[in-house]
């Protein structure tokens, strides 16, 4: 006969003994912060859970009497201080100063700047990583005070959406290169350029680099606002700009050929039409030198070049040195810019990022 299971007498539960999951204990003290001319109310556990720099403010370590979190070692608390005083000053706290009887710590960074940080902290469908956009200012005022105290995976997170727009592949550069024609903001560069060596995330220079460089040297010599310190950046990019311009006769050399030599060696099989277009060819490119351009990289597009009237052989001969004269140039991109090899650059990235070898993709339009 079946017996039905819920027929079945159940034992009594015993006592249970609870037990408490620290990391996921958190106490009910907040924390005011002020900055500019907006303020802010955070829960001060979740915040020195994820900065080690507000841990070892003074007026949080008072707090954390009552917070179970394991204090910085000494160490790391005395280099963490030192950073933040470098860079201006940790927050400034005063015994008196409260917000309806909430302590409050103000902080000289930009309001909106902090303003994205902390939605980032506390929200977490605020930032989510590539390939959802970010837009440029959020993204930089997230790198630079997730650097400042030292919230690593949002320091990471911020370095992945630098990467989507100033990659350090060569292919995924010239699409974003291509993508963004029309959107010229040098502006933008100048300043990824200075956070990037703020913030020792050096791989994505060279990307910078070269987009600037690009529009030529009319760009580099506009007037930027004076928080920027570019005078001897300003004068690299200019000295780069005779790299750029060698190059982009090298890069498109293939463009140059005989015609004797297309009729003899029987290396093409429709000699006329293609020296005709290797002959239009390299005319735009002496047009575009002419003219100051220094796109190597985009100069002649792989659709361009696919679509021009040459025979097979000419096409997979012509397809062959451009790629090959834009990868030379790519790998000594970073030598124009006294930068150190490609190498060595992706392997202090491999330290910086827990996942050196995961792609982020492009942005989703």
């Amino acid at each position: 006969m079946d017996v039905d299971p819920t027929d079945i007498p159940l034992a009594e539960p015993g006592p249970v003994t609870m037990t408490k999951v620290k990391s996921l204990w958190y106490m009910s003290d907040m924390l005011v912060i002020y900055a500019g001319d907006k303020m802010f109310q955070v829960p001060l556990s979740i915040l020195v859970r994820r900065s080690p720099i507000f841990r070892d403010m003074k007026l949080v370590a008072r707090k954390l009497t009552t917070i179970t979190t394991q204090p910085a070692a000494n160490n790391e608390s005395a280099a963490t201080e030192d950073k933040v005083q470098d860079e201006g000053g940790d927050g400034e706290s005063n015994n008196e100063e409260t917000h309806e009887g909430i302590p409050v710590v103000r902080l000289p960074d930009d309001a909106a700047n902090v303003e994205a940080f902390l939605q980032a902290i506390f929200n977490s469908a605020f930032f989510p990583p590539p390939p959802v956009y970010q837009d440029e200012g959020t993204v930089r005022g997230i790198l630079k005070l997730s650097h400042k105290y030292e919230v690593n995976y949002l320091f990471r997170r911020a370095l992945q959406h630098v990467e989507v727009r100033f990659p350090f592949d060569l292919g995924e550069l010239v699409a974003e290169v291509t993508r963004r024609q029309s959107q010229v903001y040098p502006l933008a560069y100048w300043i990824t350029i200075e956070l990037g060596k703020k913030v020792n995330a050096p791989w994505v220079l060279p990307a910078a680099y070269y987009m600037l460089c690009s529009h030529g040297v009319s760009s580099l010599l506009q007037e930027y606002p004076g928080y920027l310190d570019i005078p001897e950046e300003r004068m690299k990019c200019i000295r780069a700009t005779t790299a750029f311009t060698a190059a982009m006769s090298s890069v498109h050399s293939f463009t140059q050929v005989d015609a004797a030599k297309l009729e003899t060696e029987g290396e093409c099989d429709d000699p006329a039409t293609c020296y005709q277009t290797f002959r239009d060819l390299h005319a735009r490119l002496l047009d575009a030198i002419s003219a100051g351009r220094t796109n190597v990289l985009t100069h002649l597009s792989d659709c361009r070049l696919k679509s021009a009237k040459l025979c097979s052989k000419c096409q997979a001969y012509a397809q062959a040195e451009y790629e090959n004269g834009k990868q030379e140039f790519w790998n000594g991109l970073p030598e124009i810019f006294d930068l150190p090899s490609w190498e060595e650059l992706l392997r202090e990235r491999a330290e910086v990022m827990r996942d050196p070898s995961h792609r982020w993709g492009n942005y989703q339009t």
